[in-house]
């Protein structure tokens, strides 16, 4: 588990990656305020904390992936899914990095550079905690801190929150890439970051577990270590130049963003035969899944950003089926698809809760979303 000397370590080297030419001069205590905030110098870190629903910028809620596939009522027509609202670690996520990151902006704007670090410094202890170490298990996707120790009978937590970084990892070097010259869109490309790094570092910890408790790993611990602390010094040097570079005015201005740089809030799992229990799959900007009786794919997409979003989608082995277009949060269109057309879509002034819902009378085949483009 992260602790004092890793978060100054890991944030001295992304102040230096991303190439803010007075890093030495910050005090890199301003990122252990979320720690400091439950210790003797609360009174020191409390200015600079943000909560969601009572609950501080720091461990999140993760996402319930149970709501994506267990919960279902019978009607006339078939089995629906219950309806769900945007998950709360969406909410809370993205709500504490707007906070942060307009803040640091604000401030950097108006020359107080030394008060934009500290709320900077909160963001990327958020950022370090989430993608390095035994946190990793929480979050987007994620899960408690105790299932491994209830799965096999051991103390699992306790072993994964001793692992001490190496120290060769600070020396590691990144290359910064700039988000985005919007705030707005800058928060959901940096929460698609959080979701994915955050999935490989889980992936990393789970295989540390499994060398811990059966001596059987793909990697060494060191190994699954420099994956883990990689990740989290790749996304918070990437915060870091985002945040300088739009409060500065040089964030170049990208025309379009590809669908997948958005990771979905809502996803579909499941299907017959070869694609019953299994999660979607994105292949470059392809993504894939089984057709159920219902499915969603949305993705909460900054609003007033984008002139309109197109796509392909095709069916294999399926239909007919129903497909909505979701824009904010609402059906913009609906059509029938069957055999196999292409048929390219396109949604205007794209914003809100985003993407896609399929009906179905039978769960069978696959659905096939290609080239997916938002367009400013």
């Amino acid at each position: 588990m992260p602790g004092e000397a890793f978060h100054k370590c890991l944030t001295a080297r992304a102040l230096v990656c991303a190439g803010v030419p007075e890093a030495a001069s910050f005090d890199l205590d301003c990122c252990c305020y979320p720690d400091y905030y439950w210790g003797p110098r609360r009174a020191e870190a409390e200015p600079y904390m943000y909560f969601t629903d009572g609950i501080q910028f720091h461990y999140p809620p993760h996402t319930p992936v149970e709501d994506f596939y267990r919960y279902w009522t019978q009607g006339e027509d078939g089995p629906h899914m219950i309806r769900f609202r945007p998950g709360d670690n969406l909410r809370h996520v993205e709500s504490g990095m707007r906070f942060y990151i307009e803040k640091a902006v604000c401030l950097l704007r108006r020359s107080e550079r030394q008060e934009a670090w500290k709320y900077l410094g909160c963001l990327l202890h958020f950022i370090e905690d989430s993608l390095f170490g035994l946190h990793a298990l929480e979050g987007a996707d994620g899960t408690d801190l105790f299932v491994l120790d209830r799965l096999s009978g051991r103390e699992v937590a306790k072993h994964l929150a001793e692992l001490p970084p190496d120290e060769s990892f600070s020396a590691l070097s990144v290359s910064p890439r700039i988000l985005s010259d919007s705030i707005d869109e800058a928060v959901s490309l940096l929460y698609a970051r959080y979701v994915r790094d955050g999935a490989s570092s889980r992936r990393a910890l789970f295989d540390t577990a499994a060398d811990f408790l059966y001596g059987a790993s793909r990697r060494t611990p060191e190994e699954n270590e420099k994956i883990m602390f990689l990740n989290a010094l790749s996304l918070a040097t990437d915060a870091v130049a985002t945040v300088f570079a739009i409060a500065e005015d040089r964030a170049p201005f990208v025309p379009e963003r590809r669908l997948a740089e958005f990771s979905p809030f809502a996803y579909p799992i499941g299907g017959a035969g070869g694609f019953a229990l299994r999660r979607y799959e994105e292949k470059g900007n392809d993504i894939a899944f089984g057709v159920n009786c219902e499915a969603v794919l949305l993705y909460a997409v900054p609003r007033g950003v984008y002139r309109h979003f197109s796509a392909e989608v095709r069916l294999e082995d399926a239909g007919p089926l129903v497909l909505e277009l979701v824009n904010g949060g609402v059906c913009a269109e609906k059509f029938e698809l069957a055999g196999d057309i292409v048929r390219p879509v396109r949604l205007d002034a794209p914003g809100g809760e985003t993407g896609f819902r399929v009906l179905s009378r039978e769960p069978r085949g696959r659905i096939v979303i290609e080239n997916g483009v938002f367009l400013k």
